[in-house]
């Protein structure tokens, strides 16, 4: 037995599509910015350092005195030496009192005036060690800056835009169709 057959044909449909792009213009204006920056306070005192050095001592170890100090030492070594020659001939009297004893006692004093003593040998450094003071006062810098704030000044600049707006349209070309044929089997 044979059955029938059924054949089917198809076709799409086709459609054709046109379209425009939409479009979009902008327009702008630069913006303007003005910075301005002022300059800042700077504040400078300062006090100088100041090395302070006295040497009197060391002039004074040289013998390189000042006239009122060496008036003030000449009329010591005058009294010194006074004092000395007032010693030396109440000595020399004591020694003449005791004449009598049957010492020479003249002959010890013309030894004793003729040959004075010895000075002693010694090295000695002038000036003398640390006898030149000194002082150092340090100096002082006092710095005060005081920032500036920035000015700004800005403008916007203008905007301006223009839309197109697209368009699609579609047209069939072609419709969509459906064909069944009934075959008989023999």
């Amino acid at each position: 037995m044979k059955l029938d057959r059924v054949d089917i044909r198809t076709t799409d449909q086709k459609v054709e599509i046109h379209s425009t792009q939409p479009r979009l213009r902008m327009h702008t204006t630069n913006a303007q910015v003005n910075i301005e920056q002022p300059a800042a306070i700077l504040e400078m005192s300062s006090k100088a350092a100041k090395l302070l050095i006295d040497q009197s001592q060391a002039w004074r170890d040289m013998g390189l005195l000042t006239p009122m100090e060496a008036g003030d030492q000449a009329a010591q070594k005058g009294l010194q030496d006074a004092a000395a020659g007032t010693a030396r001939r109440a000595r020399e009297g004591d020694q003449m009192m005791q004449i009598s004893g049957g010492q020479n006692q003249l002959q010890a004093i013309a030894e004793n005036i003729a040959q004075p003593p010895q000075p002693g040998l010694g090295i000695k450094w002038i000036p003398s060690v640390n006898s030149v003071e000194t002082t150092y006062v340090p100096g002082r810098l006092d710095i005060n800056i005081t920032p500036q704030k920035p000015r700004f000044d800005v403008r916007i600049g203008d905007v301006s835009g223009q839309f197109t707006p697209g368009n699609v349209t579609g047209t069939t070309v072609q419709r969509a169709s459906v064909e069944t044929t009934v075959i008989k089997g023999d």
